[in-house]
């Protein structure tokens, strides 16, 4: 795959994933570069981890595949500014 232009190889198995992840195997070397190898499952972690930050911080609506729709210009004006530095703290319920 790498020899054919892959920039990064991702593991389509969670189960070899895993396997990858706990011996290490993060990289593969190829003519002197690595090319990472991502692990699904931790991506999938992450991505999540991450959704709920940018809800927490940021008021950004949290959809699933199943009820996807458009950010307001509302939600987008608020996100583009927390991505800026620029976003006001949301306040919190007591």
């Amino acid at each position: 795959m790498v020899r054919e232009g892959a920039d990064v190889i991702v593991i389509a198995c969670g189960g070899l994933g895993q396997v990858c992840g706990t011996q290490g195997f993060f990289g593969l070397e190829y003519n002197g570069s690595v090319v990472p190898v991502v692990n699904p499952l931790t991506t999938g972690v992450k991505m999540a981890e991450t959704t709920v930050a940018m809800q927490r911080a940021l008021g950004a609506p949290v959809y699933s595949q199943l009820h996807i729709k458009h950010l307001s210009a509302e939600d987008r004006a608020r996100i583009e500014a927390g991505f800026a530095g620029q976003a006001k703290p949301l306040a919190r319920a007591s």
